[in-house]
């Protein structure tokens, strides 16, 4: 069984995890995620693999995100943030 996080989104004067829509797919700001759960480390592709989805809280089992590409300070996915009135909900596994 792993233990995971839920990422938050940034809303009205809350600070989110660092998640946002790059063009309806999923993006994670790098500074902003790292520095919340306190990953001292430049990212790399293996850091990807501490990420999973889903779209629904009631839903247990997730999926490994989708990694498209890494640039300047984000992390993009090939994640769709909406599936019809579903926002995709991000979990950390942190180790």
């Amino acid at each position: 069984m792993k233990e995971v996080y839920i990422l938050y989104w940034d809303e009205c004067c809350k600070k989110g995890d660092g998640l946002w829509c790059n063009n309806g797919k999923l993006a994670i700001h790098w500074p902003t995620f790292s520095n919340n759960f306190k990953v001292n480390k430049e990212f790399s592709k293996k850091v990807i693999d501490s990420f999973y989805y889903n779209y629904d809280y009631n839903n247990l089992n997730v999926m490994p995100i989708k990694f498209n590409y890494f640039r300047i300070n984000d992390i993009a996915t090939n994640n769709n943030v909406w599936n019809y009135c579903s926002k995709i909900i991000v979990y950390y596994e942190k180790n």
